[in-house]
């Protein structure tokens, strides 16, 4: 019976419906979105009474990262009530994707807690993590008089930051050695007088040998390679933790960070630098604190060994004398002609200087000492237990520095030539007569002189030795 009524009454209701359609708001015209002498719209051009910001989904900002875009458009409100925006606000858009839109230049960003870079105008946030603690990272977004306020949290991942690692400085390389001085040249062989031809009736002369060229000087050893020279220590390390917290972490014992560290040059007492980083990070994040002794630079090469001097080249021999022609005779056999001289020998060329040895390698530089670490920590003893499981902390010496590399021995000095020998004089004509006297032979020609022998190559210097690595300082927890 209850079923019977309820869809008497539906039936009613429906039969009584208008089905007629409801009155819509007519359509809005739209315009072209760009169109001919279209222009941005300046902080200047409208007079803005309201802007309303609209960020990026930034989960947070580290104190120590890298530059980050923060808005994904701003909308700014003029007296009329009309909105203008801007919506490419860390790019470099064409001309036409700002068309008839707000010009980002109109836009001001500003914040104590960073500064915009580029022309992108990324933010690069404040380095100093107390000074967002309680506040946040605070960004002011203006177009004229009108702003509007966000605030960024702080992120306090350990993973953003860098390991402390205090570095020494390295020692500087030795120089490598001079060259030694090279020996000087052999001076060259007199050439041989030449024979003095012979008159009528007279043989000509022979011609004197060469001289020996001079043996070249041997040369000087190279240079030792200068030290190296020892790594600077590794720096001394304060490291203060403590308990911190910040509103945006509330259910949170983060955990503050103070790391001061003293850079000394060696054989130094006093602080040359003095560096001091702070940092927030989650509890039970692993974190490094290290400190690193300078290596030690490398011992200079030896020089190479000066090169020996070559030998002078003999002198030429002297050229034989040309024979007297025979007598003449009118009434019987004319008489025969002289023998020419013979030629001189050439001289033997000078031997060549001996190479040098080569230097001594420089010793290596001592590697630097690690520096002392101590770690104050303060707080409960479960928070202190943390910290000691969490953080690596500890001292590296530098290592020794290489030893110089032996120089090479120096080259030999080249053997001088030998002189030529002298050419033989022209035996003389026979003498006229019936019948006519015979020619006189020609003189011999003179023995070339030898060639010097090559002087010895130097010897290789001896390597340097390498230097003594450092020791690691002391790491002390309090």
């Amino acid at each position: 019976m209850r079923r019977a009524v309820f869809l008497a009454l539906a039936l009613t209701r429906f039969a009584c419906a208008d089905f007629s359609p409801p009155p819509l708001q007519p359509l809005t015209e739209v315009g072209a979105t760009v169109r001919a002498g279209a222009a941005t719209v300046g902080a200047s051009d409208r007079t803005f009474t309201a802007v309303y910001a609209m960020p990026r989904d930034v989960p947070g900002i580290p104190p120590a990262g890298r530059p980050v875009a923060l808005l994904d458009a701003v909308v700014a409100m003029d007296a009329d009530g009309d909105l203008f925006v801007a919506d490419i606000l860390h790019g470099r858009p064409p001309a036409t994707y700002r068309h008839r839109k707000l010009d980002p230049q109109a836009v001001d960003l500003r914040s104590a807690h960073g500064r915009f870079v580029g022309v992108e105008r990324f933010f690069a946030p404040e380095r100093d993590v107390l000074a967002t603690l309680d506040t946040g990272f605070v960004v002011e977004v203006g177009v004229g008089p009108a702003a509007d306020r966000l605030v960024f949290r702080p992120d306090y991942d350990a993973a953003n930051y860098p390991p402390f690692d205090g570095r020494a400085e390295v020692g500087a390389d030795g120089f490598e050695g001079p060259t030694g001085p090279g020996g000087g040249k052999g001076a060259d062989g007199d050439d041989g007088d030449d024979g003095a031809d012979g008159f009528t009736g007279q043989a000509g002369k022979d011609g004197t040998a060469g001289e020996p060229g001079k043996a070249g000087s041997d040369a000087g050893p190279g240079r030792s390679g200068g030290p190296g020279m020892g790594g600077d220590p590794g720096p001394d390390i304060r490291v203060d933790v403590r308990p911190i917290y910040s509103k945006f972490y509330p259910d949170e014992e983060l955990v503050f960070v103070r790391v001061q560290a003293s850079f000394r040059h060696r054989d130094q007492m006093g602080a040359y630098q003095v560096v001091e980083e702070r940092y927030i990070f989650h509890p039970e994040q692993a974190f490094r604190i290290a400190s690193y002794g300078g290596n030690g630079g490398a011992g200079g090469a030896g020089g190479t060994g000066g090169a020996g001097g070559d030998g002078g080249d003999g002198g030429d021999g002297g050229d034989g004398g040309d024979g007297g022609d025979g007598v003449n005779n009118s009434s019987g056999s004319g008489g025969d002609g002289f023998p020419g001289g013979n030629g001189g020998a050439g001289g033997a060329g000078g031997d060549g200087g001996d190479g040098a040895r080569g230097g001594l390698g420089g010793v290596g530089g001592d590697g630097g000492d690690g520096g002392d670490i101590q770690v104050f920590v303060v707080g409960a003893p479960g928070f202190q237990r943390a910290v000691r499981g969490s953080f690596e902390v500890f001292s590296q010496a530098g290592a020794a520095g290489d030893a110089g590399r032996a120089g090479s021995g120096g080259r030999s000095g080249s053997g001088g030539d030998g002189g030529d020998g002298g050419k033989g004089g022209k035996g003389g004509s026979g003498g006229n007569g019936t019948p006519r006297g015979q020619s006189g032979a020609d003189g011999a020609e003179g023995a070339d002189g030898s060639d010097g022998s090559g002087g010895k190559g130097g010897a290789m210097g001896k390597p340097g030795r390498p230097g003594q690595p450092g020791r690691p300082g002391a790491v002390t927890w309090r």
